[in-house]
């Protein structure tokens, strides 16, 4: 009978479950396979539009965060699990309850019942911005350029038309 291997390593999990940031943090082999698919759908869209935070920026601060997403049924809910500075903490926490209704069931609730971890790591380069999935194994938000300078006016300031 031939040897059957169960699980390879995805971009953020090890062959056994574990999420390769922070050992601690596991799935289950059953979504383990179906994490290339989900890594797929949810990393692209929070790599193109989670901002590193300006005051993070102005202060050369980096840190991390370890999301967890449980989706049962047709609901699917976000934790953040773990974090090195409130700052980004805050920043993961806006992105995600920012979201339109249904953005998380769209890229997590179609694989069933699952619990899902999602690293991801704020780092200053160059003090110019750029954004990189890093060799660490996390989400990586780059900060390579200044937060702007604040505008300051003395008259009213109209937003649109």
């Amino acid at each position: 009978m031939p040897v059957v291997v169960f699980g390879q390593s995805t971009s953020l999990y090890n062959a056994d479950g574990t999420l390769k940031a922070d050992k601690q943090f596991k799935i289950t082999k059953e979504v383990l396979l179906k994490a290339p698919v989900i890594e797929k759908e949810l990393l692209a869209s929070v790599y193109n539009n989670l901002k590193y935070p300006v005051m993070a920026r102005e202060n050369n601060y980096t840190g991390w965060v370890i999301v967890k997403f449980t989706s049962v049924g047709e609901r699917v809910s976000f934790e953040i699990v773990k974090y090195k500075d409130e700052v980004f903490r805050d920043a993961v926490n806006q992105f995600f309850k920012s979201r339109p209704e249904g953005y998380l069931r769209s890229k997590i609730g179609g694989h069933g019942d699952i619990v899902f971890y999602l690293p991801i790591k704020f780092q200053m380069i160059n003090n110019r911005f750029k954004k990189t999935l890093s060799t660490n194994k996390m989400l990586t938000i780059e900060a390579i350029e200044p937060a702007p300078d604040p505008v300051v006016t003395d008259g009213p300031v109209y937003i649109g038309n």
